[in-house]
């Protein structure tokens, strides 16, 4: 039996998929995520990882770059399972060597992902791609959001990067470029 690992959102459900995954012949697991638990994949990968997109897509796709970002987890088959079509489409065009397919033909995408990895997987510039064509509304806009500028450009710098640009888009949305400082990027 192949190990395959489960990443869901809710716990009720997660049992029931890891289940359907028991029955279609893999050891099945399951545990939030979490930092620790994703550095266990770096020296114990599973044979494939089983991420649920029809709760929380956004983080289920932040999950499946932040796996490809890494050398160590990039070789990683990934499966991704069901998701409102527009979601799917967005993780497809930034992950496009991975398995996308429903709860009812679970078995069969992770026999094929199994029995062919990706040699060459795809590798995001950045684990903040999925935002790169995400803009920011303007303080002086009348959109109200609790995204704004000094959030992001935060978070970007929290994860090694340096903001270098911020473009106006037009009057309302605004957008931050990021990049990776010379000293680190070896």
């Amino acid at each position: 039996m192949h190990p395959v690992h489960l990443i869901h959102w809710q716990a009720e459900e997660a049992e029931e998929r890891a289940d359907r995954l028991r029955a279609a012949g893999y050891e099945a697991t399951f545990e939030p995520l979490s930092p620790s638990l994703l550095k266990t994949f770096k020296d114990h990968p599973p044979a494939a990882l089983v991420i649920d997109l029809s709760r929380l897509p956004s983080q289920g796709r932040d999950v499946g770059l932040h796996l490809r970002k890494r050398k160590a987890t990039r070789h990683i088959p990934l499966v991704f399972v069901e998701g409102k079509a527009n979601k799917v489409a967005r993780v497809r065009k930034l992950i496009p060597d991975a398995q996308y397919t429903t709860w009812s033909k679970i078995g069969g995408a992770l026999r094929r992902a199994i029995s062919n990895p990706p040699d060459n997987p795809t590798v995001p510039d950045s684990v903040f791609d999925a935002y790169a064509e995400t803009p920011l509304p303007k303080k002086a806009s009348a959109v109200s959001s609790d995204l704004s500028q000094s959030v992001v450009r935060r978070a970007g710098l929290d994860a090694g990067l340096m903001d270098f640009k911020i473009c106006r888009v037009d009057d309302t949305w605004s957008a931050l470029r990021f990049t990776i400082p010379r000293d680190s990027a070896h």
